[in-house]
């Protein structure tokens, strides 16, 4: 019987072609996840080009604004109006993305008042932006402006530009600054006969006078106010001539009337100067003239301080309007006060670093030439003060002495100027500024410039032999000037 062959199964057949059509879905798989994929990838590539692109662009416009207020901040020490110019003219000068920056000078540019404890700013009325103590500038990049930010491969995931808004805060740095004056005997030789060669008769004679006024316009004996000539150089005839026998000197310390009397026929200006003509002449000009010269402490006299005395009374004034020109901005400023020569010739805290600045004024407005000392020890006014920025300082505040003399370092007795140069090193080695100002034609003018430039400071020279006015004028804006140069900072 023949031997038959057992048939092929079908199913190895059909394995074979179901295997072959699943690698060819395989594969078509893989292209169209490929494919997704790198759309994605690409979106990915494109969000991170674009993302990292809008970032610098972000930078710059936060550069832009930041220096923009700042330069607005520095304005509003002149007027609102410059604080404008000054940040518009700078958001200008900063392109960002290859665009200049549209901004409105009164939308965008904003002046107000910033609140360190809140930190909150707060736009003022045009009416009271003389007020303002900070700058908020808002740069839009928009569309609606046209400077929207073009993007590189976004587009091609349908968003083709954005859009950015940087707000950017200046304010000034709070400044702690001590007032370190001279008060000595010379801070009203303005005001007396011999300075009339340079000052002038009639205006010596009507500050005298003034002066006269100011203290009450007193009465003694048979004085009048022009002076009138005795001839006696015996000192208790002339004394009875005057009237005087029965009158009690009118002040305590160590004046008199005879030796007002005195002074009348020794003084050298008034014996030998033909210029002055004084010599033996007894009135209420000549009293008020011998009171300054000679017994100018308010111990001595305790009524000077409210009296018209120069330079001292012009000192006195240009502080005023420099804690007036301060307290109209809430800059967060303290001020304090020192005062030399003390009794004991060196120098005294008159007022702590406060914000008080009225309490500040009335201390400086009760002090007169000579109100404790004759003497000017600058090496003690400057220690003082730097103590006083020692102990009360704050940490985020500029510190700032502004040093004023009218004459020359003459305690303590050794070395007075070196004394002076060695405390201002230590000042300047903490970190202080010091500000210096001469006053008149006896002040040591290259001691307070060679003080300014250890202090890294400003010196002020106010030359003597000018009119009283003139000195006024000029301590005016030394002071206006201090008060108005103030470091800004950003604060958001």
């Amino acid at each position: 019987m023949p031997e038959t062959t057992a048939p092929v199964p079908s199913t190895v057949s059909t394995r074979r072609t179901t295997s072959h059509t699943d690698d060819g879905s395989r594969r078509g798989t893989i292209l169209v996840l490929s494919a997704v994929l790198m759309v994605m990838l690409f979106g990915f590539l494109a969000f991170t080009v674009d993302v990292g692109y809008l970032t610098l662009v972000r930078t710059q416009l936060q550069n832009a604004a930041d220096a923009a207020a700042i330069a607005g901040a520095h304005g509003l020490t002149v007027s609102p109006a410059d604080a404008r110019d000054a940040a518009y003219q700078v958001a200008l000068a900063n392109p960002v993305a290859g665009l200049v920056i549209q901004i409105d000078k009164n939308a965008d540019i904003e002046l107000g008042q910033w609140d360190a404890e809140s930190r909150t700013f707060v736009s003022l009325a045009p009416s009271v932006e003389d007020q303002a103590n900070a700058v908020r500038v808002t740069i839009t990049m928009s569309k609606a402006k046209g400077t929207e930010i073009d993007l590189f491969f976004s587009p091609v995931i349908g968003t083709e530009n954005a859009e950015m808004q940087i707000r950017s805060i200046a304010t000034f740095k709070p400044r702690d600054v001590v007032l370190s004056l001279d008060f000595s005997a010379s801070m009203n030789d303005d005001s007396e006969i011999r300075n009339m060669w340079s000052i002038g008769v009639a205006e010596v004679e009507a500050n005298l006078f003034q002066i006269y006024q100011e203290m009450g316009s007193p009465t003694y004996g048979s004085m009048q106010w022009t002076p009138v000539e005795i001839t006696s150089t015996d000192v208790p005839t002339v004394k009875t001539a005057l009237g005087l026998d029965a009158v009690p000197y009118p002040y305590p310390g160590d004046g008199s009337w005879e030796k007002y009397i005195d002074y009348i026929i020794n003084h050298n200006k008034l014996k030998y100067s033909t210029l002055y003509n004084y010599n033996k002449k007894y009135g209420y000009l000549t009293l008020v003239n011998y009171w300054q010269e000679e017994t100018p402490e308010y111990t001595e006299i305790p009524t000077l301080w409210q009296t018209s005395e120069q330079p001292v009374s012009s000192l006195k004034n240009a502080v005023s309007l420099m804690l007036d020109f301060i307290g109209r901005v809430d800059s967060e400023d303290q001020v304090g006060f020192v005062a030399y020569c003390y009794t004991d010739d060196t120098a005294v805290l008159e007022s702590p670093l406060t914000k008080d600045f009225d309490a500040v004024e009335t201390l400086v407005m009760h002090r007169q030439a000579g109100h404790y000392s004759f003497w000017t020890n600058l090496g003690e006014g400057i220690k003082v003060a730097k103590e006083e920025l020692d102990l009360n300082g704050r940490q985020d505040a500029a510190k700032t002495i502004v040093l004023m003399t009218d004459g020359q370092a003459t305690k303590p007795d050794a070395s007075p100027s070196q004394y002076a140069i060695d405390q201002a090193t230590a000042a300047a080695a903490a970190g202080y500024e010091i500000i210096t100002i001469s006053l008149g034609s006896k002040a040591d003018t290259g001691l307070m410039q060679q003080i300014a430039d250890i202090g890294k400071g400003t010196h002020y020279s106010i030359p003597g032999g000018i009119p009283v006015a003139q000195v006024a004028t000029q301590l005016e804006n030394a002071f206006t000037k201090i008060g108005s140069s103030r470091s800004v900072k950003l604060v958001r």
